[in-house]
C-alpha cells in the first residue's frame, strides 16, 4: 500500500464513516492543495452509505488517495490509530502528518502555510490554522478566534500548562504534526476526550505554532457537551461501553498520563518525577478550565432566564416607545392637579 504516497512530503490520515454528503468536497479540497507533495490514506469503518463507492471512485482518478476498508466496526479512536499507522507506513518519506475529518474543508493555502510555519520553527511539533465553523450546508457560522502558540516557552511543563489553558482540542487535534513528534506519543489512548491527552503530550514534545488565518473549515453539527460525550461513548465502543467510561474524562486522562509518566513514556527528556509532575499540571489546569466553563454556562443560563422572563439586560435600553415606558417621578408629578 504505497501508490502516490511513496514520495509524499505530507500525508493525511482520514477515518471515514457515513460521510457521503461531505466526503467528495473534503477529498477535493485536500488534493487541490498547493505546496509540497501530499497524499491521503483513508480507512472506511464499515460505512452503510455510499462513502465506500466515493472513495473507490476518487482513488481510481487520483493515485494520491489510498483506500482501506475495515472488516468490522472499530469505532473511534481505534480507527484513528489504525489509519495513522497505515498512513505512516505508506508515506515513509513524509515529514509532516495530520488527521483529516471526512466532513470538513481546507482552504487552498492550508498546506503551504502550515508547512512553511513548521519549517521556520524547527522546535515546533504542531502547526495550527485558525478555524472557521461552517454549518451542514457549508455556510459560514463564525470564525473561532482562539489561538494556541507556545513558541518561546522552553520549559516543557510550562508549555503543557499554556497549552491546557488555551486548548480547543476539537479543533487543534486537526493540525499538522511533525512526524517524529507524533510517532513518539502514539498510540492514542482509548478514553473519552483523547484529543486533549494527545495535545498535552505533543506540547511536551515541542512548541505549537499558530497561523492566524482561517484556513480550515470545520463542519458543526451543533451538539451540547453532554450529547457529545454520549455520542463518543457510543462510537468509541461499538461492542458496548465499559463501566469505567462513565468516569469523568479528566479522571480517565489522569490515569493514562500517570501510567505513561511512570513508564517513561511522557516526554523524551523528562525524568519520571517531572513526567508525573506534568500529569499533575494537566489535571489541575483542566479542572480550573472546567470550573470556568461551568461558571460561564451558569451566567449564560441566568441571562437567558432573565430575558425569557422579560427582564431587560443590564445596560440595555427599553424597546418600548416612550409613551409606554415605565413612568418616571417627573411624569408622575406632571399628573398632579394644579391648585
Amino acid at each position: 500500500m504505497t501508490g502516490g504516497a511513496a514520495h509524499a512530503d505530507v500525508v493525511l490520515a482520514m477515518p471515514v464513516h457515513n460521510s457521503a454528503p461531505y466526503l467528495p468536497e473534503a477529498l477535493q479540497t485536500i488534493l487541490a492543495q498547493a505546496g509540497p507533495p501530499v497524499a491521503i490514506v483513508a480507512l472506511d469503518d464499515c460505512s452503510t452509505d455510499v462513502s465506500p463507492a466515493i472513495l473507490k471512485a476518487v482513488a481510481r482518478e487520483d493515485e494520491r488517495l489510498l483506500v482501506q476498508f475495515s472488516d468490522e466496526r472499530m469505532g473511534i479512536p481505534r480507527t484513528w490509530n489504525r489509519v495513522m499507522r497505515l498512513a505512516l507506513s505508506a508515506a515513509p518519506r513524509a515529514r509532516y502528518v495530520a488527521w483529516a475529518g471526512d466532513h470538513d474543508r481546507w482552504a487552498s493555502g492550508w498546506l503551504s502555510s502550515l508547512v512553511g510555519a513548521l519549517d521556520a520553527s524547527p522546535e515546533a511539533s504542531l502547526g495550527l490554522a485558525m478555524t472557521r465553523k461552517i454549518d451542514v450546508r457549508g455556510a459560514t457560522i463564525r470564525d473561532d478566534k482562539r489561538r494556541l502558540d507556545t513558541r518561546g516557552i522552553a520549559d516543557p511543563i510550562e508549555r503543557l500548562r499554556a497549552t491546557v489553558q488555551q486548548m480547543a482540542a476539537g479543533n487543534q487535534v486537526y493540525g499538522l504534526y511533525r512526524r517524529q513528534a507524533l510517532e513518539r506519543v502514539l498510540p492514542l489512548p482509548h478514553i473519552l476526550l483523547y484529543d486533549r491527552v494527545l495535545l498535552a503530550a505533543i506540547a511536551i514534545e515541542g512548541a505549537v505554532v499558530q497561523v492566524d488565518e482561517p484556513l480550515w473549515e470545520r463542519r458543526s453539527f451543533a451538539q451540547p457537551v453532554s450529547a457529545t460525550l454520549d455520542r463518543e461513548r457510543e462510537t468509541f465502543w461499538p461492542e458496548g461501553t465499559p463501566s469505567w467510561a462513565r468516569l469523568p474524562p479528566v479522571v480517565q486522562a489522569a490515569a493514562v498520563l500517570t501510567w505513561r509518566a511512570g513508564r517513561g513514556r511522557l516526554g523524551p527528556d523528562l525524568t519520571r518525577w517531572d513526567a508525573l509532575r506534568a500529569a499533575g499540571v494537566y489535571v489541575r489546569e483542566t479542572r480550573i478550565q472546567e470550573r470556568r466553563r461551568k461558571a460561564r454556562r451558569r451566567r449564560a443560563a441566568r441571562r437567558r432566564a432573565k430575558q425569557s422572563a422579560g427582564e431587560p439586560r443590564a445596560g440595555a435600553r427599553s424597546s418600548q416607545p416612550e409613551s409606554l415606558a415605565q413612568p418616571t417621578l417627573l411624569s408622575e408629578l406632571r399628573r398632579l392637579p394644579v391648585r
